[in-house]
């Protein structure tokens, strides 16, 4: 017995330890159907793909990577993607992230081919191209054709991956995280089913409500498939998770059980991009003297598009689609106001892909002649190009009509720079005392917000100062925030 007693403590220890462990265990599966699709096609992400790498990455650092998976929804079958032995920074990066998902579907850096059958030229030629893409990257890609960057990043990169039927590897106590813009039928029949099927929890984000706040800024058709996504996610969804306090207080106008609803807010950061394989990484290491005196070095070297030649313009830097409900046409408006009132303006750069509805401000600008040369449209850059356009720009304008959270805004003061905002939707939640705002309906409120910021240098220092001063949310705090969630929940 007192044997028994003794040992007592050790079998109490072993069995917490188990608890312990089993809790640890719990397997997290992100969604990332519209992702997988979207990177067959292109190396650029969108605002929610941005989210779904982010958190994913974030995740992975946060728990053991054999608990965290992708999850692909296709149209024949549902798939799990495993991630163990990934490293985050492959996951969060778009050019690692496309060629670990499609590998086979990235175009081939081909000029090493002709050497495969002779092994040491093969190993000479390759180390050769290496040092020439590191160290003189633009004779690089005069060479070969392709970007040193994207060349250095295929370095340690395994192309592919083997696919796990879900079901053959499903467990009840499993959880399912809905990143993503997955609101196709066939999407929705696949959570559908993993709910009836096997019981998984399942967290579902809602990004916005655009289609219904402001469903004139969005295509035709739209609402009617947003409409279906939420009847229907209300049979398998657990917990919806809102992206700000004003999604969640538009949610709730249609959807009647405030207790399934959490706000689980964005980051302010732009997280992916990473520069381990940038050619200014491997100079900074050998002349740290040139980097600490010349801070923008490192784009200088890096960026070897034209982009190079417009960063050395002041410059105010707007990010997103081109889009009516992004307000581009009045903020182009405002900047032709300025102009004319004064002849050494900045520019202003338009970063972001073409989308629906773009014509009137083409039109706006091919009639002015692009404000008189004052105006520029960057279509769809590359992280690398957009984390440099953040950080050489006076400030960023984001006007927008409506948004469910406002990426760009917290992009912008991560790299210390105040902007003009929307005084509407989730904005203020980002931009808190950080930047001015504006109605976003005046063009005369925007042409004043914008002047304040351009001309009032003391009111500029005083945004930045700010920010410096701010505990900014990160996409750590995002991740942890949703495993506590999911940990709540089992």
């Amino acid at each position: 017995m007192r044997a028994d007693l003794k040992t007592l403590p050790c079998v109490l220890a072993f069995a917490h330890a188990q608890v312990k462990c089993e809790q640890v265990m719990q397997r997290i599966f992100i969604d990332a159907s519209a992702t997988y699709i979207h990177l067959r096609r292109n190396s650029v992400l969108s605002g929610i793909q941005r989210v779904v790498v982010s958190a994913a990455a974030e995740i992975l650092r946060i728990k053991s990577s054999d608990n965290v998976y992708l999850l692909v929804q296709a149209k024949d079958n549902c798939f799990a993607i495993s991630l163990d032995g990934l490293s985050p920074e492959i996951l969060a990066n778009p050019t690692t992230l496309k060629l670990f998902l499609h590998g086979a579907q990235v175009p081939a850096m081909n000029f090493l081919h002709k050497y495969n059958k002779r092994k040491l030229k093969y190993i000479f030629h390759r180390g050769k191209f290496e040092f020439m893409a590191k160290y003189f990257p633009e004779k690089f890609e005069r060479k070969t054709g392709y970007r040193a960057h994207d060349f250095l990043g295929r370095k340690g990169v395994e192309t592919g991956f083997k696919s796990i039927k879900f079901e053959d590897i499903v467990k009840s106590d499993d959880v399912v995280i809905s990143l993503d813009s997955s609101w196709d039928d066939y999407q929705i029949e696949g959570f559908e089913a993993l709910k009836s099927r096997h019981g998984v929890k399942i967290f579902t984000m809602v990004h916005d409500m655009i289609p219904l706040v402001y469903g004139f800024t969005t295509a035709v058709g739209v609402q009617r498939k947003f409409i279906n996504w939420l009847e229907r996610s209300s049979s398998y969804t657990d917990i919806y998770l809102a992206n700000s306090d004003s999604t969640r207080e538009d949610f709730l106008k249609v959807h009647s059980n405030p207790e399934t609803v959490k706000t689980v807010k964005l980051a302010h950061s732009f997280s992916n991009v990473s520069s381990e394989v940038s050619v200014s990484n491997y100079m900074r290491k050998a002349y740290p003297q040139y980097f600490e005196t010349f801070p923008n070095l490192a784009d200088m070297i890096d960026i070897t598009s034209n982009l190079r030649f417009d960063l050395a313009d002041d410059y105010v830097l707007c990010v997103g689609t081109l889009e009516p409900r992004k307000n581009n046409l009045r903020l182009a408006r405002a900047w032709y106001n300025l102009s004319q009132k004064y002849p050494d303006l900045p520019k202003l750069y338009f970063a972001g892909r073409k989308g629906w509805g773009s014509d009137e401000l083409e039109k706006f600008l091919s009639d002015t002649h692009n404000v008189n040369g004052l105006v520029k449209i960057i279509p769809s850059p590359s992280d690398e190009e957009l984390a440099a356009l953040y950080k050489n720009c006076l400030f960023f304008a984001f006007p927008s009509l409506y948004e469910g959270w406002g990426l760009p805004i917290g992009e912008g003061i991560n790299y210390g720079k105040t902007g003009v905002v929307a005084a509407n939707s989730s904005l203020p939640e980002v931009g808190l005392d950080m930047v001015v705002y504006c109605d976003e309906k005046s063009i005369s409120s925007i042409t004043s917000a914008l002047e304040s910021l351009l001309f009032d240098k003391n009111l500029r220092a005083q945004k930045e100062m700010l920010i410096r001063n701010t505990r900014l949310r990160t996409w750590a705090d995002f991740a942890h925030d949703l495993i506590d969630i999911a940990e709540e929940r089992r």
